[in-house]
């Protein structure tokens, strides 16, 4: 191992401990989005005036409702990156470890767009609709490229390590 190896291991540990808390933190974020989401719902709509100031409620709560499994996206794609650390620059005895956790992280990564989709089919904002659906794309295409990578790396790495018995 490296002195660089070893920096680059470091490296990833920390920033995998700091995506480990993010997304720890990101569960109570959720509970309270999802909460001001509903406390918009249970305003009254008796007046047109209160009907646009409950839709702005909404709507302000399902933007922020959004927000969190985005920023679930974009910590799991890190998480990702983290592992594939682990792929180049561990022991060869964590290369399959580091495949898992490319995999998990991918896992994080589609399901946190796949949040974002399902509340954007209720947001009245277009423009803001547009750029999430743009964001998570290219989360999206970026962490499967990563993905398929790593598998194609760790695959051949395998096989070469059986071939050398």
């Amino acid at each position: 191992e490296s002195p660089t190896a070893a920096a680059e291991l470091l490296n990833a540990a920390e920033t995998a401990q700091r995506v480990k808390d993010e997304l720890l933190r990101a569960v109570d974020e959720d509970t309270q989005a999802f909460s001001a989401y509903m406390e918009a719902r249970r305003l009254p709509a008796n007046t047109p005036d209160e009907q646009a100031f409950r839709e702005q409620k909404i709507q302000e709560g399902l933007k922020q409702a959004i927000g969190v499994p985005y920023r679930t996206a974009q910590s799991s794609y890190t998480a990702m990156k983290c592992a594939w650390s682990a792929v180049q620059h561990g022991s060869v005895n964590s290369v399959t470890d580091g495949a898992v956790g490319t995999q998990l992280g991918f896992s994080g990564v589609r399901g946190g767009v796949w949040n974002v989709m399902i509340n954007l089919k209720e947001i009245t904002d277009t423009a803001f609709v547009e750029e999430m659906c743009e964001h998570c794309e290219r989360l999206l295409r970026e962490a499967q490229a990563l993905l398929t990578h790593v598998t194609v790396h760790v695959d051949k790495r395998l096989a070469e390590l059986i071939e050398k018995k």
